[in-house]
């Protein structure tokens, strides 16, 4: 799991969101070297396979282990939870990003709406 973070977060880094977003939709199960996610419809088990060969990679040299192998299930009951955000939350959320939003907000006198 740690090394599948890891890859998740080097894939952020470098800008492709979709796989780093399609890793963590639901934690893998992993069963000796099978490795097994499921993706809530076709069209993310698709773009996973898409970028399925890298990971494989990544994780049989990491692992040192050349049999580990990822399987991809669909699975449609799967409820993906959505976080809606008030404007306080939003603010706190970027100031965590950037505490340069504390210091604008403080220098343009700026209030949060509702």
């Amino acid at each position: 799991m740690e090394e599948w973070k890891k890859y998740s977060e080097k894939l952020t880094k470098s800008g492709l969101m979709l796989m780093a977003s399609l890793m963590g939709m639901a934690p893998p199960t992993i069963k000796e070297s099978m490795i097994l996610i499921e993706l809530p419809n076709e069209g993310s088990r698709i773009s996973f396979d898409e970028n399925k060969y890298d990971l494989v990679n990544y994780l049989r040299k990491k692992m040192n282990n050349y049999d580990i192998d990822i399987i991809i299930e669909v699975n449609e009951k799967i409820e993906i939870s959505k976080k809606v955000l008030g404007s306080k939350d939003r603010y706190k959320h970027f100031v965590e990003i950037n505490s340069n939003m504390e210091l604008l907000k403080q220098i343009f006198d700026l209030e949060l709406r509702s």
